[in-house]
């Protein structure tokens, strides 16, 4: 299968999962587009215990995920709460995966699907919170060698170095 094929099907399953996701908010009977300080409490409470955005938007009684953004965009204490809950969302869920690892009360009991979760948990939280949780890069710095023909090392010289002073002229 060629190069555009591939990249044509992956587009498509984009399309295909926002149509989904359109399917099932469309079977909300209809989301809240007004706001309240209690809906904002239970929105923030709910992403520090790692739940994601997008399942939060789906209950009956919360915005519609469109909503929530435009919200965010309107008004910069909402944003930063909102980072900063989802923040802690990921130290939250980060503490899970001691507890899903050992067999604790949220694993799945499927060791395939734990190791999954896991795996997603990491991913999610390396990416959204690179300094806490991102992999970390060593950056090493070398000396470069840069190779000259003669003439442009006279030249260089030259420019570089402090014009000669006249010493018997006086």
């Amino acid at each position: 299968m060629s190069p555009p094929a591939v990249s044509a099907m992956g587009k498509q399953a984009i399309r295909d999962i926002g149509a989904r996701y359109r399917q099932i908010v469309g079977l909300k009977p209809g989301s809240s587009s007004i706001r309240t300080p209690e809906m904002i409490t239970e929105l923030l409470e709910r992403l520090i215990m790692g739940e994601s955005v997008t399942s939060i938007c789906c209950s009956d009684h919360m915005p519609a995920l469109t909503t929530l953004w435009y919200w965010c965009r309107a008004d910069e204490k909402l944003d930063d709460d909102y980072k900063w809950a989802q923040a802690m969302g990921q130290r939250t869920l980060k503490d899970l995966e001691v507890d899903i690892a050992s067999g604790g009360v949220f694993s799945t009991g499927d060791a395939r699907r734990d190791e999954l979760l896991i795996k997603v948990i990491d991913k999610n939280a390396s990416q959204r919170n690179r300094a806490e949780f991102g992999e970390r890069v060593q950056v090493e710095h070398s000396r470069v060698v840069v190779n000259m023909p003669d003439w442009a090392v006279s030249v260089a010289s030259s420019v570089a170095s402090p014009p000669p002073e006249d010493a018997g002229d006086d």
